[in-house]
Order: structure tokens, then sequence, then C-alpha cells
């Protein structure tokens, strides 16, 4: 419900966009910060490395949380 950037101008917030770090997820949805990294990382080598491992990860996810395994352990990340 509240916007994720702000600044004194358009332009304050595209660099918050490009530059910042992602707000984190409220604490009722910590378990998938992992998820959102592997997803929206900037750098290619942070990013799940193919679509079958994303995937893989977002079924993880979807677990009921007691279920849920590491998200690293669940998509075979080292």
């Amino acid at each position: 419900g509240t916007k994720p950037y702000s600044g004194n101008s358009a332009v304050e917030v595209m660099q918050q966009h490009v530059r910042g770090q992602r707000p984190p997820l409220p604490p009722e949805c910590a378990s998938l910060e992992p998820l959102l990294d592997g997803l929206m990382a900037r750098e290619l080598s942070q990013r799940f490395p193919d679509a079958a491992t994303a995937q893989r990860a977002l079924a993880a996810a979807a677990e009921p949380p007691a279920a849920r395994e590491p998200l690293d352990a669940a998509v075979g990340l080292p």
C-alpha cells in the first residue's frame, strides 16, 4: 500500500529504481526474499540460471511454510 521509493522529483525516484536496494518485504513475507532476489537481481550472475530453476523456486515458494525447505535446497543451488 506504499510506494517503495520516494523523492523530490521523478528523476530522484527513477535513480532509486536503478541504483537503490529493493525495499524488503513485510515480515510476514520475509521467507520469499530469496525468491525475489533470484528473480530481480541486477547482476546476471545473481539471478536464477534458467527458467527451469526459477520455476522450481516458484513451486517451492508456493508450498505451505511448514512443508517448505530452504530455497537453495529446493532448486538445487549450492
